[in-house]
């Protein structure tokens, strides 16, 4: 039960942090880091429930907007560079669109550690 949920976990973070995220508008294909799909969404909304309030702006504001942003900060630092570097990822864990990725930045000398 622990090493199947453990898996689930490790294929998740993988698949939320690793690489480069797409995205297909139209006949657009927008591209971005992966981690930015979780954290720039919930800075925004952030944003936005502050700039709605009709309340000024309090000293307990701006410890929420701090605090929220530092763990913000902290989660990505972990997730995208600390777990990684302690359990690093193998070639068969990514998906077809980061291994073509992963393929793309060898190719183009943007990594030097083959992982293959």
């Amino acid at each position: 039960m622990y090493n199947k949920l453990k898996s689930i976990l490790r294929s998740a973070i993988i698949h939320r942090f690793a690489l480069i995220f797409h995205i297909q508008i139209g006949k657009k294909e927008l591209t971005g880091p992966r981690a930015a799909q979780v954290f720039v969404p919930y800075i925004l909304l952030m944003a936005l429930v502050q700039f709605t309030s009709p309340e000024v702006i309090n000293w307990y504001d701006i410890v929420l907007i701090i605090g929220s942003l530092v763990l913000a900060w902290i989660g990505f630092d972990w997730l995208g560079f600390g777990y990684f570097e302690l359990f690093p990822i193998k070639y068969s864990e990514f998906d077809d669109q980061q291994k073509a990725d992963y393929d793309q930045l060898v190719d183009q000398g943007a990594i030097t550690k083959n992982i293959k």
